[in-house]
């Protein structure tokens, strides 16, 4: 691939590295908080389903980050299998110069039948066992 800067066609080179990382905790990234107000003057709280939150994790999705030398990167994740338990943690809180500043965006968790396993990459799911396999046959 390459750009075009100047009249002069610059390369860029992707690299695209895999890893593989065990997990208790997802860190969700929430949508930023709006820069305007109604007409109330009061701020407008965006509240986001749980799904679109959990996108960031469904192998196409890429995201910005930061490596530990300050580099940007785009990342892209995808689960390959899930712990039996899970820990959700939203990221709403951001550092800028002075302090500390929390999103008040709301997101709404389903009550019941929260399915992640559409989230999990049907490649790298296992194989049944043996014993699971005679486990699973009818004895008459």
């Amino acid at each position: 691939e390459g750009l075009k800067m100047n009249d002069q066609e610059v390369l860029v080179e992707i690299e695209e590295t895999a890893t593989d990382t065990h997990f208790l905790q997802l860190t969700l990234d929430i949508p930023e908080k709006p820069l305007f107000r109604d007409e109330d003057g009061g701020l407008v709280i965006p509240q986001e389903p749980l799904v679109s939150v959990l996108k960031k994790f469904d192998g196409v999705t890429f995201s910005d980050a930061l490596n530990r030398s300050g580099v940007a990167q785009r990342k892209r994740y995808q689960l390959l299998k899930l712990p039996d338990y899970l820990i959700l943690h939203l990221a709403r809180f951001k550092d800028n110069r002075y302090t500390k500043e929390k999103n008040p965006s709301i997101v709404m968790f389903p009550v019941k039948n929260l399915d992640l396993g559409e989230y999990v990459h049907k490649e790298k799911q296992s194989l049944p066992t043996e014993e699971q396999i005679r486990g699973m046959t009818v004895r008459q």
